[in-house]
């Protein structure tokens, strides 16, 4: 009987922590300062002049710094794509140790 108890009151604790934290995170601060007039039209002075100050940011243009660069005609043939070679297949051998594109070992018969 102790042991339910005890599960019921360590259950009530863990319940109580958890609703604690959670609603503390939608409380105002208490004693929190009224502002005044003059902070709040420094407030809007102040993201004002930020917004003014994001439109005199130019708009992007897309530009290619490679372009003067580069001939108007197909790509050279030195830098055409090479045909890759084909890729070997990765074999396990008795030993467990993976090798590259060789057969296992042969098994004795012994």
């Amino acid at each position: 009987m102790k042991v339910r108890a005890l599960t019921g009151v360590c259950l009530a604790a863990v319940i109580t922590c958890m609703a604690g934290t959670a609603s503390a995170q939608n409380l105002a601060p208490v004693g929190g300062q009224e502002k005044s007039p003059q902070q709040i039209a420094k407030e809007r002075a102040t993201e004002q002049a930020y917004k003014d100050s994001l439109k005199q940011i130019p708009d992007k243009e897309d530009k290619d710094p490679w372009g003067t660069v580069r001939s108007s005609g197909s790509a050279p043939a030195s830098t055409a794509a090479k045909p890759k070679a084909p890729k070997t297949a990765r074999r396990t051998n008795t030993a467990g140790t993976n090798t590259a594109g060789t057969a296992p070992p042969a098994q004795s018969t012994q």
